[in-house]
Protein backbone atom coordinates (compact mmCIF):
# COMPACT_ATOMS: atom_id res chain seq x y z
CA UNK A 1 0.00 0.00 0.00
CA UNK A 2 2.70 2.37 0.57
CA UNK A 3 4.85 2.04 -2.34
CA UNK A 4 3.49 4.54 -4.09
CA UNK A 5 -0.13 6.81 -5.14
CA UNK A 6 -0.63 4.28 -7.82
CA UNK A 7 -0.45 1.34 -5.49
CA UNK A 8 -2.03 3.09 -2.71
CA UNK A 9 -4.93 3.91 -5.08
CA UNK A 10 -5.68 -0.12 -6.24
CA UNK A 11 -5.46 -0.88 -2.52
CA UNK A 12 -7.93 1.75 -0.57
CA UNK A 13 -10.07 3.05 -3.54
CA UNK A 14 -11.90 0.57 -5.17
CA UNK A 15 -14.42 2.65 -7.24
CA UNK A 16 -12.39 5.43 -7.67
CA UNK A 17 -8.80 3.50 -8.75
CA UNK A 18 -6.18 5.84 -10.47
CA UNK A 19 -6.33 6.35 -14.62
CA UNK A 20 -2.86 5.71 -15.66
CA UNK A 21 -2.56 9.24 -16.72
CA UNK A 22 -3.29 10.45 -13.39
CA UNK A 23 -0.86 7.92 -11.76
CA UNK A 24 2.12 8.59 -14.25
CA UNK A 25 1.36 12.24 -12.74
CA UNK A 26 0.81 11.60 -8.81
CA UNK A 27 4.06 9.02 -9.35
CA UNK A 28 6.65 11.59 -10.60
CA UNK A 29 5.29 14.27 -7.78
CA UNK A 30 5.80 11.22 -5.20
CA UNK A 31 9.86 10.89 -6.45
CA UNK A 32 10.13 14.70 -6.01
CA UNK A 33 8.55 14.36 -2.06
CA UNK A 34 10.42 11.02 -0.90
CA UNK A 35 13.86 11.74 -2.15
CA UNK A 36 13.61 15.72 -1.56
CA UNK A 37 13.93 16.94 -4.83
CA UNK A 38 12.05 19.98 -4.66
CA UNK A 39 10.81 19.92 -8.14
CA UNK A 40 7.62 21.52 -9.83
CA UNK A 41 4.74 20.06 -11.19
CA UNK A 42 1.49 21.26 -13.42
CA UNK A 43 -1.06 19.08 -14.02
CA UNK A 44 -3.50 20.59 -16.92
CA UNK A 45 -5.99 18.20 -17.58
CA UNK A 46 -9.83 19.15 -19.61
CA UNK A 47 -12.50 19.38 -17.82
CA UNK A 48 -13.69 16.52 -15.36
CA UNK A 49 -11.21 14.44 -15.84
CA UNK A 50 -10.09 13.18 -12.23
CA UNK A 51 -7.35 16.36 -11.21
CA UNK A 52 -8.98 17.06 -8.14
CA UNK A 53 -9.63 13.12 -7.33
CA UNK A 54 -5.74 12.92 -8.30
CA UNK A 55 -4.74 15.27 -5.85
CA UNK A 56 -6.85 14.04 -2.82
CA UNK A 57 -5.71 10.81 -3.48
CA UNK A 58 -2.15 11.99 -3.44
CA UNK A 59 -2.35 13.98 -0.41
CA UNK A 60 -4.06 11.09 1.42
CA UNK A 61 -1.30 8.97 0.29
CA UNK A 62 1.52 11.42 2.19
CA UNK A 63 -0.46 11.63 5.17
CA UNK A 64 -0.73 7.97 5.65
CA UNK A 65 3.12 7.37 4.41
CA UNK A 66 4.45 10.35 6.79
CA UNK A 67 2.03 9.62 9.35
CA UNK A 68 4.85 8.35 11.66
CA UNK A 69 7.95 10.78 10.61
CA UNK A 70 5.64 13.52 10.26
CA UNK A 71 5.55 16.64 7.42
CA UNK A 72 2.76 19.59 6.59
CA UNK A 73 0.89 20.35 3.32
CA UNK A 74 -0.29 23.25 2.31
CA UNK A 75 -2.87 23.65 0.05
CA UNK A 76 -3.91 26.83 -1.52
CA UNK A 77 -7.19 27.82 -3.36
CA UNK A 78 -8.82 30.73 -4.33
CA UNK A 79 -10.84 30.77 -1.73
CA UNK A 80 -11.55 28.86 0.91
CA UNK A 81 -15.30 28.42 0.18
CA UNK A 82 -16.18 26.76 -1.94
CA UNK A 83 -12.83 25.64 -3.41
CA UNK A 84 -11.12 24.82 -0.29
CA UNK A 85 -13.59 22.76 1.35
CA UNK A 86 -14.17 21.11 -1.58
CA UNK A 87 -10.75 19.96 -1.59
CA UNK A 88 -10.90 18.91 2.27
CA UNK A 89 -14.09 17.41 1.77
CA UNK A 90 -12.54 15.20 -0.95
CA UNK A 91 -9.42 14.40 1.00
CA UNK A 92 -11.54 13.21 3.83
CA UNK A 93 -13.21 11.12 1.14
CA UNK A 94 -10.43 9.51 0.14
CA UNK A 95 -8.99 8.72 3.28
CA UNK A 96 -12.43 6.78 4.38
CA UNK A 97 -12.07 3.36 3.47
CA UNK A 98 -11.54 0.04 4.99
CA UNK A 99 -7.54 0.31 4.62
CA UNK A 100 -7.02 3.47 6.29
CA UNK A 101 -9.96 4.36 8.87
CA UNK A 102 -8.42 2.28 11.05
CA UNK A 103 -5.21 5.13 11.11
CA UNK A 104 -5.63 7.90 13.62
CA UNK A 105 -7.69 11.02 11.30
CA UNK A 106 -8.23 14.46 13.26
CA UNK A 107 -10.34 17.52 11.52
CA UNK A 108 -9.63 20.95 12.52
CA UNK A 109 -11.64 23.66 10.63
CA UNK A 110 -9.42 23.36 7.71
CA UNK A 111 -6.52 21.10 9.04
CA UNK A 112 -6.87 17.17 8.13
CA UNK A 113 -4.15 15.13 9.92
CA UNK A 114 -2.97 11.49 10.59
CA UNK A 115 -1.16 10.91 13.14
CA UNK A 116 2.21 13.30 12.60
CA UNK A 117 1.19 14.62 9.17
CA UNK A 118 -1.33 17.07 8.20
CA UNK A 119 -3.08 19.28 5.28
CA UNK A 120 -3.85 22.61 5.43
CA UNK A 121 -6.11 24.32 3.24
CA UNK A 122 -5.95 27.99 2.75
CA UNK A 123 -7.34 30.76 0.86
CA UNK A 124 -5.25 32.68 -1.63
CA UNK A 125 -7.33 35.66 -1.80
CA UNK A 126 -5.97 38.95 -1.61
CA UNK A 127 -7.71 39.68 1.76
CA UNK A 128 -7.18 36.57 3.11
CA UNK A 129 -4.58 36.34 6.22
CA UNK A 130 -2.29 33.04 4.89
CA UNK A 131 0.98 34.00 5.99
CA UNK A 132 2.86 32.17 8.79
CA UNK A 133 2.57 28.68 7.15
CA UNK A 134 5.53 26.34 6.25
CA UNK A 135 5.30 23.46 3.95
CA UNK A 136 7.62 20.52 4.13
CA UNK A 137 6.18 18.00 2.39
CA UNK A 138 4.34 19.40 -0.89
CA UNK A 139 2.92 23.10 -1.67
CA UNK A 140 -0.40 23.53 -3.92
CA UNK A 141 -1.57 26.26 -6.26
CA UNK A 142 -5.43 24.60 -6.91
CA UNK A 143 -7.19 26.28 -9.65
CA UNK A 144 -3.99 28.03 -9.92
CA UNK A 145 -5.77 30.47 -12.78
CA UNK A 146 -7.50 32.16 -10.44
CA UNK A 147 -4.69 32.82 -7.92
CA UNK A 148 -2.86 36.29 -8.67
CA UNK A 149 0.85 35.38 -9.13
CA UNK A 150 1.88 38.58 -7.14
CA UNK A 151 -0.28 36.87 -4.34
CA UNK A 152 1.17 33.33 -5.25
CA UNK A 153 4.81 35.02 -5.03
CA UNK A 154 4.58 37.54 -1.77
CA UNK A 155 2.86 34.92 0.31
CA UNK A 156 2.73 31.29 -0.96
CA UNK A 157 6.17 30.33 -2.79
CA UNK A 158 8.21 31.48 0.97
CA UNK A 159 6.19 28.64 2.44
CA UNK A 160 8.58 26.42 0.48
CA UNK A 161 11.59 28.17 0.90
CA UNK A 162 13.33 27.05 4.21
CA UNK A 163 12.49 23.20 3.33
CA UNK A 164 12.59 23.38 -0.60
CA UNK A 165 9.49 21.12 -0.49
CA UNK A 166 7.75 20.14 -3.94
CA UNK A 167 5.15 22.25 -5.72
CA UNK A 168 2.31 21.67 -7.56
CA UNK A 169 0.01 23.94 -9.90
CA UNK A 170 -3.37 22.49 -11.15
CA UNK A 171 -5.67 23.98 -13.19
CA UNK A 172 -7.89 24.64 -16.43
CA UNK A 173 -5.67 26.89 -19.13
CA UNK A 174 -7.39 30.38 -19.89
CA UNK A 175 -5.18 33.10 -20.43
CA UNK A 176 -1.65 34.05 -20.98
CA UNK A 177 -1.47 35.69 -18.05
CA UNK A 178 -2.35 33.35 -15.51
CA UNK A 179 -0.30 32.00 -12.49
CA UNK A 180 -0.42 28.60 -14.58
CA UNK A 181 0.26 29.68 -17.52
CA UNK A 182 3.66 31.43 -16.38
CA UNK A 183 4.46 28.21 -14.57
CA UNK A 184 3.37 26.02 -17.47
CA UNK A 185 5.74 27.98 -19.52
CA UNK A 186 9.03 27.73 -16.93
CA UNK A 187 8.06 23.85 -16.39
CA UNK A 188 8.23 23.25 -20.46
CA UNK A 189 11.47 25.46 -20.49
CA UNK A 190 12.98 23.03 -17.50
CA UNK A 191 11.67 19.74 -19.48
CA UNK A 192 13.54 20.81 -22.93
CA UNK A 193 16.89 21.13 -20.56
CA UNK A 194 16.97 18.21 -18.81
CA UNK A 195 14.40 15.87 -19.94
CA UNK A 196 12.26 15.19 -16.94
CA UNK A 197 9.14 15.56 -17.29
CA UNK A 198 7.38 18.11 -14.70
CA UNK A 199 3.95 19.47 -17.07
CA UNK A 200 1.21 16.69 -17.07
CA UNK A 201 -1.19 17.69 -19.73
CA UNK A 202 -4.22 15.51 -20.39
CA UNK A 203 -6.80 16.38 -23.16
CA UNK A 204 -10.17 15.10 -23.67
CA UNK A 205 -9.08 12.92 -26.18
CA UNK A 206 -6.47 10.69 -23.69
CA UNK A 207 -9.58 11.00 -20.96
CA UNK A 208 -12.25 9.48 -23.87
CA UNK A 209 -9.80 6.87 -24.48
CA UNK A 210 -10.19 5.30 -20.94
CA UNK A 211 -13.49 6.30 -20.26
CA UNK A 212 -16.26 6.18 -23.56
CA UNK A 213 -18.37 8.44 -21.41
CA UNK A 214 -16.64 10.34 -20.99
CA UNK A 215 -15.79 10.54 -25.03
CA UNK A 216 -19.84 10.90 -26.13
CA UNK A 217 -20.16 13.98 -23.83
CA UNK A 218 -16.79 15.51 -25.25
CA UNK A 219 -17.70 15.20 -28.68
CA UNK A 220 -21.41 16.50 -27.93
CA UNK A 221 -20.07 19.17 -27.05
CA UNK A 222 -17.58 19.77 -29.79
CA UNK A 223 -20.65 19.41 -31.70
CA UNK A 224 -22.80 22.30 -30.20
CA UNK A 225 -20.03 24.66 -29.92
CA UNK A 226 -17.57 24.42 -32.80
CA UNK A 227 -13.76 23.54 -31.88
CA UNK A 228 -12.95 27.11 -31.86
CA UNK A 229 -15.17 27.91 -28.98
CA UNK A 230 -13.16 29.46 -25.74
CA UNK A 231 -14.68 26.90 -23.58
CA UNK A 232 -13.63 23.91 -25.78
CA UNK A 233 -10.51 25.24 -26.73
CA UNK A 234 -9.52 25.72 -22.75
CA UNK A 235 -11.46 23.05 -21.06
CA UNK A 236 -11.31 20.20 -23.91
CA UNK A 237 -8.41 20.76 -26.14
CA UNK A 238 -5.78 22.55 -23.10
Amino acid sequence: MLVGPGAFSRATQRERVLRPYQIEAAEAVWESVSQGLGRQFAFVFSRQSGKDELLAQLIAFLLIRFQARGGSIVVATPALRPQGIISRDRLLSALQNPVTERFTQRREGTTVAVGRASARFISASPTANARGQTADLLLVANEAQDIRPEVWDAVFDPMAASTNATTLFLGTVWSRETLLARQMRHLAEQEAADGIKRLFRVNWETVAAIVPAYGERGRARIAQFGPAHPFIRTDYFL
